[in-house]
């Protein structure tokens, strides 16, 4: 769930938090809110469309360096490749906060 402040601000990089400054900010989500029959690239689509500044070639050497083939469905994926595959999608936003 969601937490409300009910006082206090929050600011990134001296900025007042905002849709803006959401901007800047990537993090770690669960890989399950995709849907089971996408495969990794058409989940990795579907993320870029959300984050202008993802960056397809980053996310696609990291693929190989985590031993995940892009044709691969999120079904298939267990739990620790899940987790590869939300790492990979996290870090390869040009986002300036992890």
């Amino acid at each position: 769930g969601e937490l409300r402040a009910d006082s206090g601000t929050i600011s990134i990089e001296g900025e007042l938090l905002s849709s803006k400054s959401k901007s800047k900010i990537s993090g770690l989500t669960r890989a399950d809110y995709m849907l089971p029959g996408m495969t990794i690239a058409q989940a990795a689509a579907t993320y870029a469309s959300f984050f202008t500044d993802f960056d397809l070639s980053k996310f696609k050497s990291l693929m190989g360096e985590l031993e995940l083939a892009e044709t691969m469905r999120i079904s298939s994926l267990s739990k620790g490749m899940k987790s590869k595959f939300a790492l990979a999608l996290t870090i390869s936003r040009q986002a300036s906060l992890i």
